[in-house]
């Protein structure tokens, strides 16, 4: 495997290793040092927009981009709202009002993105969820759980540690009981091992 150095953010030199560096050429890709980067546990690690250090998560930039979006939306129409989004983005093509994504399929597929990466009860996806159903009116409603779906999902999802030693959360997972079945439900990679 060719061996190229990256720069890290800091500018130093680091070498990736052969081991690495083979598996990504056995599957047919080579490393592209210029778009490589080097991050270690300390730095937010972010992939295709999704910060992935010790959970998925969002970025805080792409939430707040929704909330603008929806403030606009209510401040000023759905047409107006929508070319800003275009002028704002950058768009080489700015499609004519009629062939023009409307901005409220925009918003929900950013909102239906936070539910699918966080889930239903991340509170930061029911309070845009709300607001979306509430300016937009029209649109089919974004699911939102109720209080009584928490409190089940409260009541009846488990965390789930396998280890030998309690500093080590490297197997962990949620469960639910099945009462059919009499035993907890699981991810295969929490019993291997």
């Amino acid at each position: 495997a060719t061996i190229t150095p990256i720069k890290n953010g800091e500018g130093k030199e680091v070498i990736i290793g052969s081991d690495l560096a083979n598996i990504v050429e056995s599957n047919g890709f080579v490393i592209n040092a210029v778009k490589s980067r080097f991050q270690t546990r300390e730095d937010r690690q972010e992939v295709t927009g999704l910060v992935v250090n010790k959970k998925r998560n969002i970025n805080r930039r792409f939430i707040r981009n929704v909330r603008a979006m929806l403030y606009s939306l209510k401040k000023v129409g759905s047409e107006q709202a929508t070319l800003k989004h275009f002028l704002k983005n950058k768009s080489h093509h700015i499609p004519t009002f009629k062939s023009r994504t409307s901005i409220e399929k925009i918003i929900r597929g950013k909102i239906e993105f936070i539910r699918s990466i966080r889930g239903n009860s991340f509170s930061t996806y029911v309070t845009l969820a709300n607001k979306f159903n509430t300016i937009c009116k029209g649109e089919k409603p974004l699911p939102i759980p109720t209080l009584g779906q928490f409190k089940l999902y409260s009541d009846n999802v488990y965390l789930i540690i396998n280890s030998n030693n309690l500093q080590d959360y490297t197997r962990q997972a949620t469960a639910f009981y099945l009462n059919d079945v009499k035993g907890f439900v699981t991810c295969q990679h929490l019993l291997r091992g």
